[in-house]
């Protein structure tokens, strides 16, 4: 699993300006709609050296709040304490229904050092891990297609239903502890009268070539010194 993170510097296929990676969606049409879903596509494509996206699986948060209640919730280890629209929550090991997750999903900032988008993706992965296993477990994976698709309002694909089943049921001899979890890796910095994470291009190419073993070249107009100096001449 790769994380890209939603604040990227990046380029838009298609689109003129100056965006953040999570504007694709709107740039191509906005949520829900097929052209903003493809756009996503095409901009994580561009993120990945052009590698074609050509399906994807669209969900919003009431989805994972309601696989997690359908499948019984997760025994999860929370990293902190917290609290969220009112909601508090202790660290350590417990049960979490479908609410719990989602709060511990959403949840960066005021938590210290977990502060943060970078960290709640990371938090994420792992999390749905434990979605993963907890649906391998109770045998819910091949019933997975017909779930999904009684979320209709919260979940979106362009893939069928054959093709849905024919993952499901790849997944289920995939073991949890072979998934590795990867982020896109960036900082954080102020351009363009917002924040923005500069992805690290070096560390870009590396990844993309141990994860898929091809060669992708560095996006030289979106490195720090680039945009910064873009920045300043404006």
């Amino acid at each position: 699993m790769i994380s890209l993170p939603r604040d990227t510097y990046a380029k838009i296929p298609g689109v003129k300006g100056i965006y953040k990676l999570n504007a694709s969606i709107d740039c191509g049409g906005g949520w829900p709609t097929e052209s903003g879903f493809e756009k996503v596509c095409e901009a994580a494509s561009w993120m990945l050296g052009e590698m074609p996206i050509q399906y994807y699986f669209a969900v919003d948060m009431g989805t994972v709040k309601k696989l997690v209640d359908k499948v019984g919730g997760i025994d999860f280890e929370i990293a902190f304490d917290f609290t969220q629209q009112g909601r508090s929550y202790k660290s350590g090991k417990q049960h979490l229904d479908g609410q719990a997750v989602l709060d511990y999903l959403r949840v960066r900032k005021n938590i210290g050092s977990h502060s943060g988008d970078l960290n709640r993706v990371n938090r994420q992965k792992e999390v749905l891990v434990k979605i993963f296993e907890k649906v391998k477990q109770t045998g819910d994976i091949f019933s997975l297609p017909e779930m999904l698709d009684s979320f209709e309002g919260n979940y979106y694909t362009n893939t069928t239903l054959a093709q849905t089943a024919g993952l499901a049921a790849f997944l289920y001899n995939v073991n949890s502890d072979h998934i590795a979890m990867h982020s896109m890796d960036g900082r954080y910095h102020n351009i363009f009268n917002w924040r923005f994470v500069i992805t690290d291009q070096n560390k870009r190419v590396k990844l993309i070539e141990e994860i898929y073993g091809i060669e992708v070249p560095r996006y030289t107009a979106y490195t720090e010194e680039r945009a910064v100096f873009l920045w300043e001449s404006m």
